[in-house]
């Protein structure tokens, strides 16, 4: 039987490389051991975590072991962090935000330093003759690490994300990296190669969802492509299942209602003069059916707070379940939403994404304060530029637009919908899962390899 290792950074993580686990999991030749960084789940189990576990008893679940920090481990992450911000002044098209925003990861002084040229170039130097991996290597001989890879003998080690800063599971892929075992990694959403950090250990095989993030691997990570497999987004899975397919709770469908989709606190901190905005716009305008129409805010779910001063406002409805839509409640919840709004609204978040393949219209709101964490931002460029979503300049617009003639949602987006589904989520069909080539991959590799611990 051949061991597979998955190692996640976040419990929270899971529900984005489930598709994958579920296929391991379900193969009676596959040993699936899964082990989170307790230091980023804050030793806390994700609910579809919990969830699968009792779906796939045989499947063992574990922390990473803790390394105690030390002075030489402190300068390497320091040094990972800098070897990362250095590759930002290559990104020539991505928003200079996510440059900034790396830059403050950085000690000032050495932040300070890093603004000239030459200071750059010495270090760039140093990386090249390989000084960083060379302590990496060092640091990394003798440390709990490495009595857990012999426990565990993995005949592969799965990974996602293995590019988040400060990125504990960096330590221990640079074990398995020694030890010779294979390393496939998965890119964990869609902004994952652009806005976040390097591969510091290199993969074997990288999963990306696209063509879009396989130029992006090589470009930008410098990653062969011959290590890089086009299989999908298995984030997005869970809506493709007719077995699966949420019913809709007419419960939801009351009122008629605009479901607004808030961001992260990286894209925007606070929406809700937005809303409140775009519900005067609506409250005023001249046809009866526009101004009946309600807001509903679905938060994000790490970005709630702002929008509790709109529970007085009638035309305003906070929805409480923020949950992921990874149980089949939750999913049901979500479907139930889309479905059942006259359309969604957003900046900028992955939910656009979740209405576009549920057959729902979404709006975007192109606003100049958001402009460095969306217009400017490569990955939402690709929401934009495929014309899948409406795109409004100010919330007058929108009510304009469902004023005149709301039937256009269905032509002006309809045939683009389809097309960004195909070219950015399923490009190998609708019928095609991600998460079964990314399980194809792996197994074509653990057939391939055998590993001697002794």
């Amino acid at each position: 039987m051949k061991r597979v290792l998955f190692l996640g950074r976040s419990t929270k993580h899971f529900p984005y490389v489930a598709s994958i686990l579920e296929e391991l999991a379900a193969d009676p030749e596959v040993d699936l051991m899964l082990a989170f960084s307790r230091k980023w789940s804050k030793s806390q189990f994700d609910s579809a975590l919990i969830s699968f576990c009792h779906s796939f008893p045989d499947v063992s679940l574990s922390w990473i072991p803790y390394i105690k920090s030390n002075a030489l481990l402190n300068i390497i992450y320091v040094l990972r962090e800098l070897e990362t911000y250095l590759s930002y002044h290559n990104r020539t098209q991505q928003s200079q935000f996510y440059r900034l925003r790396w830059r403050s990861y950085l000690p000032h002084w050495l932040a300070f330093l890093a603004d000239f040229y030459f200071f750059r170039c010495i270090i760039i130097l140093f990386l090249k003759i390989g000084f960083l991996r060379a302590l990496e290597a060092f640091n990394s001989r003798s440390t709990p690490l490495v009595d857990y890879i012999y426990d565990v003998r993995p005949t592969c080690v799965f990974a996602s994300p293995a590019n988040m800063r400060f990125c504990d599971l960096v330590d221990i892929l640079i074990v398995c990296r020694q030890l010779s075992i294979p390393l496939i990694y998965l890119t964990l959403s869609w902004d994952n190669l652009t806005t976040k950090g390097l591969y510091h250990v290199r993969p074997d095989r990288l999963l990306v969802w696209n063509k879009t993030q396989f130029n992006e691997a090589v470009h930008i990570h410098k990653l062969a492509p011959h290590s890089i497999s086009i299989i999908g987004s298995p984030f997005f899975d869970k809506w493709f299942s007719t077995v699966d397919r949420p019913i809709v709770n007419d419960s939801l469908n009351l009122d008629k209602y605009i479901l607004y989709l808030g961001s992260s606190k990286n894209i925007a901190k606070d929406e809700s003069y937005l809303v409140e905005e775009l519900s005067v716009a609506l409250s005023s305008s001249v046809h009866s059916s526009t101004r009946s129409i309600k807001i509903y805010v679905r938060p994000h779910p790490a970005n709630k707070l702002p929008f509790a001063r709109l529970k007085n406002n009638p035309m305003i409805h906070v929805l409480n379940n923020t949950n992921l839509p990874s149980l089949d409640d939750d999913k049901n919840y979500f479907y139930s939403l889309v479905r059942g709004s006259t359309m969604a609204i957003a900046i900028n978040t992955s939910a656009i994404i979740d209405v576009t393949i549920l057959g729902g219209y979404c709006g975007v709101m192109l606003l100049k304060e958001y402009a460095p964490t969306q217009a400017e931002a490569l990955h939402f460029r690709y929401i934009a530029d495929s014309k899948s979503v409406a795109l409004f300049t100010s919330v007058y617009d929108v009510a304009d637009f469902l004023d005149n003639n709301p039937s256009r949602l269905n032509t002006l987006v309809c045939n683009y919908r389809s097309k960004f589904i195909r070219d950015f989520i399923r490009p190998f069909g609708i019928e095609i899962s991600a998460g079964q080539l990314g399980y194809y991959n792996i197994k074509n590799l653990l057939d391939t390899m055998k590993i001697d611990y002794d």
